[in-house]
């Protein structure tokens, strides 16, 4: 059977020189499919909204992100790009587009004070942002493509997508789709429940600790693929082996009493 219109999922500003090596591998698609015969749309969109919907990231005090506070980043929901998919497939006019998705524009102390605002009238939560740096540490030594596109990516400039293409095709959205206009930051939170969902009581310490006790497995388990096995074997009868252990324990029965009161 042929195929009389293919709409493909890209990344914004994915065709940028020294775009991280996911979105470069994107751009190689959409170069294979322009030059192909296929009727086709491209969708940029940037980054998604739907990572906040963790309630990991939030706590009844603070929002938990990888970047720093004052770093702007592009947003957009699944939601809009399945949308949008739906709306290119259903008109003629997207044929042979490429098209950018943004629905929002904020940093991580904006998205603070947006749900400090929010949940004002139900609670009262002063909440700010808080920059996970364990764990970005822990991805630059480890993970390193993910730090490249999560960090380094965002920190040097992000994404240079603006939101009204995808406001311009929000508006058009069709009755069966059942709402008109993207999801912007606040009305996914509104849409999540943050408005007045309970949300976890911050780990204080323990939590930082938790995050520096995977960074020193992770650092064990490097230790032991590449030591020979006589050298490891009296490394786990030294002391500091065992601390580790014990250690690690303390901040696993201290997170979970951070959950039970919660």
């Amino acid at each position: 059977a042929g195929i009389d219109h293919m709409v493909f999922s890209s990344v914004a500003n994915c065709d940028r020189t020294g775009a991280p090596s996911y979105h470069a591998s994107k751009h190689h698609i959409e170069l294979k499919l322009k030059k192909s015969a296929l009727p086709y749309t491209i969708l940029r969109p940037v980054s998604f909204l739907e990572i906040w919907a963790r309630l990991g990231q939030f706590s009844s005090v603070s929002i938990s992100g990888m970047t720093k506070g004052s770093v702007r980043q592009a947003w957009v929901a699944l939601d809009d790009v399945g949308a949008c998919a739906a709306l290119a497939l259903q008109h003629n006019k997207y044929k042979h587009q490429t098209l950018d998705l943004c629905s929002d524009q904020l940093s991580g102390d904006q998205m603070a004070a947006a749900l400090t605002q929010l949940r004002a009238a139900t609670t009262g939560e002063k909440i700010v942002y808080k920059c996970a740096w364990f764990m970005r540490l822990f991805m630059m030594l480890f993970a390193k493509s993910i730090y490249e596109e999560k960090v380094a990516f965002q920190e040097e400039g992000g994404f240079s997508a603006d939101c009204s293409t995808l406001q311009t095709m929000a508006d058009t959205y069709p009755p069966e789709f059942k709402r008109h206009g993207p999801l912007t930051f606040e009305k996914f939170l509104i849409r999540y429940d943050f408005e007045t969902k309970p949300l976890p009581a911050e780990s204080g310490w323990g939590k930082n600790f938790v995050y520096l006790l995977a960074f020193l497995g992770a650092a064990i388990g490097l230790l032991a693929a590449v030591v020979p096995e006589e050298v490891w074997a009296d490394i786990k009868r030294r002391w500091a082996f065992y601390g580790l252990a014990a250690l690690f324990a303390v901040a696993v029965i201290n997170k979970l009493l951070s959950m039970v009161r919660g």
